[in-house]
């Protein structure tokens, strides 16, 4: 009796939108041409090999050192905007590059996902979009018009949504 062997490799689909997603993550860092930039780098190149060897920690890691490349960059100098757009693709790439090696476990590569892991990455887009517009909107009305505190409001609002994923 020969059995089938299913490749347990994280989707095609969710992999390519978790390294978009990193890619767009480096932009802020690429603007201020700094040490954010680095972190980014290390990051997008972590989970890049935890998609390619479906390594969980490292999927994490890299989206991690993304975000904090981001972070790095709002010091240096990166417009707010960016910043939270950054932020929100670096949180994005984690969670629909988890999606992807979950996926990948329980049904195989070759399974028919991309309906399943674009309604997922729609959804989790529009959260984290809505969450720096918030964001962005409070920065613009707050005491001082500091761009920090649009920072430290996304921080605890990605930590949320990150909390509720899990």
């Amino acid at each position: 009796m020969s059995g089938v062997e299913i490749d347990r490799s994280p989707t095609r689909v969710g992999s390519a939108l978790a390294l978009a997603a990193g890619a767009l993550a480096l932009a802020p860092g690429v603007s201020t041409v700094g040490a954010g930039v680095l972190v980014g780098a290390v990051g997008l190149l972590a989970l890049f090999n935890g998609l390619l060897f479906a390594r969980r920690g490292l999927v994490t890691l890299g989206s991690t050192l993304l975000v904090a490349g981001v972070l790095v960059a709002g010091v240096e100098g990166a417009p707010t905007l960016l910043v939270l757009s950054g932020v929100v693709a670096g949180v994005f790439a984690w969670d629909v590059g988890q999606n992807a090696l979950e996926l990948g476990e329980q049904l195989g590569r070759e399974a028919e996902t991309a309906r399943v892991e674009l309604l997922h990455a729609g959804t989790s887009a529009a959260v984290g979009l809505a969450t720096a517009g918030l964001a962005y909107g409070v920065s613009l009305v707050g005491v001082g018009g500091r761009p920090v505190a649009a920072v430290v409001l996304l921080l605890f609002a990605a930590a949320a949504l990150v909390a509720a994923l899990t």
